[in-house]
């Protein structure tokens, strides 16, 4: 069990990595932009994020599922 605890480090860490220079970058961007570029950036990132947490979702999955490689599937 311990082996698999593991491997879930990685995508968790890169995930809250991603979501964090994400949110700075909006907080950046809102800062010195006007109310359309502000509106923009939040949404974008707002899509980026989501579509990050569901790949880290995805590959939890697969992990518990046994599937550690999915290199070789291709």
């Amino acid at each position: 069990m311990k082996n698999k605890a593991k491997k879930y480090i990685a995508p968790i860490v890169v995930t809250v990595l991603l979501l964090l220079y994400y949110v700075i970058l909006v907080a950046v961007i809102a800062s010195l932009a006007t109310l359309f570029w502000k509106i923009f950036a939040i949404v974008v990132t707002l899509a980026i994020s989501s579509t990050v947490v569901y790949v880290c979702i995805d590959r939890i999955r697969e992990i518990k599922g046994g599937e550690e490689d999915d290199i070789s599937k291709y």
